[in-house]
């Protein structure tokens, strides 16, 4: 059984740790820290927790294996760091950090400390995704040309929210939404050699961007599509089209096939319905069997490393209208 800490008490913060406390034979959490004690304490007393007066309690605990961190972005990178100078393992919310530097940084420190990284992109163990993924392994779509994506919410009633803030937020939704989809991407298909992003506000009340497009090459070969709207309805949707057919995931528990010269087929998996605690679960869970095992997380450094990477071409895309080219993960 891992014990775990937790930085940042916010709505997302409470959603990991009631995902697993209690029901996990894994992981249970035994302390927290947050910016604002008063409005935890309810929280912390229903889930168990010990709320320590600041980051560094938190650290010092001895009992304490893994902290995860649910903090704004910008403030990632530091308390990483901390984290590995305290011999603690490290399960971040995505993004990882905001600058490809700074998760090189973070994951160097961990590393050299023989500690593990962790990152919170919950949708690859969604039953979908795992079985879009073994589809792929084996080849049953035959060879990939396209995956597209759309990952779009209405951020507009986070007002006071960090999703408000474009230093937070750059690329509009890309932070909070689309980084789901690009680490989705990385997983199914490899890494991403180029892209050309666009990026601008239309319809949000708020200054930071909610339309943002992208189109990418992967090293593999295949190309992509990528948008995330921050000013519409919820969706989460994955198509690959190879040369015997397309697969198309929707939400976490629904999935539609259709092969060349077949008929069209439709799964759904009960259990799974946002924002499907079972799939966050599943990643803590799997986060910290690695750390008790002392075997790599399934999401890997490189992966981390190559989604930041891919964010900050993303950016500057965005920014300068220009094609970005990636170094290969």
């Amino acid at each position: 059984m891992i014990t775990a800490g937790i930085l940042g008490l916010g709505r997302w913060g409470r959603l990991l740790v009631g995902s697993v406390q209690g029901k996990s034979d894994h992981i249970r959490f035994a302390a927290g820290a947050t910016r604002t004690p008063r409005k935890a304490r309810a929280f912390a007393k229903e889930s168990g927790l010990e709320l320590c007066a600041d980051y560094a309690e938190l650290l010092a605990r001895p009992d304490i294996d893994v902290v995860f961190i649910a903090t704004p972005h910008s403030q990632h990178c530091g308390q990483i760091l901390d984290a590995a100078k305290a011999g603690k393992h490290v399960f971040c919310e995505k993004p990882f950090t905001l600058d490809p530097g700074d998760t090189k940084a973070a994951l160097e420190a961990l590393g050299n400390a023989g500690l593990k990284a962790g990152v919170g992109f919950n949708r690859r163990f969604a039953p979908n995704t795992i079985e879009l993924k073994r589809m792929l392994d084996a080849h049953e779509l035959g060879k990939v040309v396209h995956i597209e994506a759309n990952f779009s919410n209405n951020m507009s009633q986070y007002t006071k929210a960090w999703r408000n803030s474009a230093d937070e937020s750059p690329a509009g939704g890309m932070t909070s939404l689309g980084m789901h989809a690009v680490d989705t991407f990385i997983h199914l298909l490899g890494p991403i050699s180029n892209l050309t992003a666009s990026s601008r506000n239309i319809a949000m009340p708020l200054d930071v961007d909610d339309s943002t497009t992208m189109l990418m090459n992967f090293a593999g070969g295949p190309s992509g599509y990528l948008g995330t709207f921050a000013s519409s309805a919820l969706m989460w949707r994955v198509r690959v089209f190879g040369t015997e057919g397309w697969a198309e995931l929707r939400d976490q528990d629904r999935m539609e096939t259709l092969m060349s010269g077949g008929e069209l087929d439709a799964r759904v998996w009960d259990g799974y319905a946002y924002p499907a605690l079972a799939t966050v679960a599943a990643g803590i869970e799997e986060f910290a069997m690695a750390v008790a095992e002392d075997r790599p997380a399934s999401i890997s450094p490189v992966h981390i490393q190559h989604g930041i990477d891919v964010l900050d071409a993303i950016i500057e895309s965005s920014k300068t209208n220009t094609m970005v080219k990636i170094d290969p993960a």
